[in-house]
Formats: structure tokens, sequence, C-alpha cells
């Protein structure tokens, strides 16, 4: 499925938007990433994602711009 863009701050919105690709059986894994390694933004939204039954849900410390670097799937807007 790759990766989507899920805000803390439009969360809901993002979850209804994007809830026919979060439900895919096919997806076996969430991992989510913060503008930077400071942020604490992907700790809430793993939370989240967690408690209301998506897992399993894993956090990547290094931030946006390490997941680039790390050549990790992007979904282009």
């Amino acid at each position: 499925t790759g990766a989507l863009r899920l805000s803390r701050q439009n969360f809901v919105q993002d979850l209804e938007r994007l809830a026919t690709r979060l439900n895919d059986p096919s997806v076996k894994h969430f991992a989510v990433y913060c503008a930077g390694q400071n942020c604490e933004d992907s700790q809430l939204v793993a939370t989240t994602l967690a408690r209301i039954g998506f897992r399993p849900v894993s956090i990547f410390k290094g931030g946006w711009t390490e997941w680039k670097k790390a050549g990790l799937p992007v979904e282009k807007s």
C-alpha cells in the first residue's frame, strides 16, 4: 500500500479519507514517522492507531528526513 499521510492535526479527516487503504487486508504493519527526530506527533498517532485496532504499529524514530534518506515509500499528492 505504501506510505500515507496521516497527520495528528487532521487525524479524523485523514483516517476517513484513507479508510479503504488503511483497512486493506494486505497491510501487515503500520510504521509512523514524524517531521523530525524530536517530534511527538508520531507517538500520538501511533498510540491512537493501536487504540482503535490497527496493529502492529511502530514508530520510525529518524523522522521524515531519515525516512527519505532510507528510500522508504512516500505517497505523492
